[in-house]
């Protein structure tokens, strides 16, 4: 339903909601702002959003039906579970205000010049994040994982996300709109953000990253000399790449004597060795502390006929120091508990397939939906980064983090982007037709955004 009399509001809320979550972090640190008074700050930014829907149009837009059952069961698992309605609000808000800002974007029909102006407001706000890293790096002289960009404050795991998150738009722009060695250093130059924060686990996703966005390029390009191409940019900066990210990890705390090996082949035995240490970690008291451990035990429960205690979960914020922690206590969990883990515990298993189907539902609306071969340059880069930003959000709920159920900072680029793939108006003003005389492949398209 087209949007009526509010576009300029939308996109003033939409600027502002993307400045407030790119930059709270730095809020928290320089200036001191309670925790509370930014989460009452972001509420009001998405309110505001609802309120203008509300007004203006509807909330009759893909997904509709998977956001509301994720909100009832949210709010069964509080009553069964005798929880005050705040934790209900408190837990299911962030995915709730990804509904919401992928709504308003698709209503609102922002014009060409907006769209354009927000897709490089977006990517100023990335790169700031680089700036601010390296300010941490060489003027202060740390790598504290609680510092992310100025993102985050007091949170080390989103400085594994924001990486993979950037990259993966970052390669959709390399494939499909500028492939030069500039563009694709630009876009490795995320993990820098990585390194300032501490984070060994940049150097193991990320080179998968890479990998299966080269999978899905050659699955998904038609051009036999394009495909040839990237193989062969890949086989000349494949050994830099991999020799760059030993170097980097041997400055990472556990890996510290990977510097006095000399045999390339000890280095990534040493790296392994160390990897399946701590990702399988235990206590005395059998306390699970690695991710990988933590997997294994909840597939474990699950499998031994644990399914009744985890239908509608302990409740929502029953993993939180709020409660003790008591859900990790009770079954076993320590240290690095995975997304869809930290779901089930929460709001059973039904919840954690709610919040699947929440991110897996507009990619796919996004395959039925979208032609690629007739879209844009642009369309295209960021029908790839979708693609890649799903692979993230796998490897990150499903063995890394919770990021995705307690926070909205990088789920709202996901939908913003699905919205303008899967609103027909975005698809129309976004073409880009090639100038017919010199664009005879990717090396040809300039960025316009």
């Amino acid at each position: 339903m087209k949007y009526k009399n509010g576009t300029n509001q939308a996109y003033i809320l939409v600027v502002i909601s993307l400045l407030f979550l790119f930059l709270k972090g730095s809020l928290s640190e320089f200036f001191h702002v309670p925790g509370f008074i930014i989460q009452t700050a972001e509420g009001a930014i998405f309110s505001l959003m609802a309120v203008l829907i509300l007004l203006r149009s509807t909330f009759i837009v893909p997904g509709i039906t998977f956001i509301v059952l994720y909100l009832a069961w949210s709010f069964i698992s509080t009553l069964y579970n005798d929880l005050p309605f705040v934790d209900f609000f408190t837990y299911s808000r962030y995915l709730f205000y990804n509904f919401i800002f992928f709504n308003i974007v698709y209503v609102a029909e922002f014009s060409k010049p907006q769209v354009k102006k927000i897709l490089k407001l977006i990517a100023g706000l990335f790169f700031l994040q680089i700036i601010a890293s390296l300010i941490e790096i060489f003027i202060f002289n740390l790598r504290d994982e609680y510092r992310v960009g100025t993102m985050f404050f007091g949170a080390g795991g989103y400085g594994t996300v924001l990486p993979m998150v950037a990259i993966s738009y970052g390669l959709g722009i390399f494939y499909f709109k500028n492939r030069s060695f500039r563009v694709y250093f630009l876009t490795l130059s995320f993990i820098i953000v990585g390194f300032a924060s501490g984070k060994r686990a940049i150097f193991f996703f990320i080179p998968a990253l890479l990998l299966v966005g080269q999978i899905v390029f050659m699955s998904i390009s038609r051009s036999i000399k394009d495909i040839a191409r990237s193989i062969l940019f890949y086989s000349i900066i494949i050994i830099p790449l991999l020799l760059a990210f030993v170097f980097f990890l041997g400055q990472s705390k556990r890996f510290e004597e990977l510097n006095t090996m000399d045999s390339i082949f000890d280095k990534f035995s040493y790296i392994y060795d160390v990897a399946e240490e701590y990702s399988f970690r235990e206590n005395s008291r059998g306390q699970r502390f690695g991710r990988g451990s933590n997997n294994m035990h909840m597939i474990s429960l699950l499998s031994n006929g644990e399914y009744d205690e985890f239908f509608l979960g302990g409740g929502p914020n029953s993993c939180t120091r709020k409660y003790n922690y008591e859900m990790q206590q009770k079954y076993g969990f320590g240290y690095g508990i995975p997304g869809w883990i930290d779901d089930i515990l929460c709001i059973g298993v039904p919840g954690s397939l709610l919040v699947l189907l929440l991110f897996s539902y507009p990619l796919f609306r996004m395959f039925v939906t979208c032609r690629f071969n007739e879209m844009s340059p642009l369309l295209k880069s960021i029908y790839f980064g979708n693609l890649m930003f799903f692979f993230t959000f796998i490897v990150i709920n499903f063995y890394y983090f919770n990021c995705f159920s307690v926070d909205s900072s990088f789920s709202v680029i996901y939908f913003f982007m699905m919205a303008l793939l899967l609103s027909p108006h975005y698809r129309q003003i976004l073409i880009e037709p090639i100038e017919p005389s010199n664009a005879k492949d990717c090396n040809d398209i300039q960025i316009n955004t």
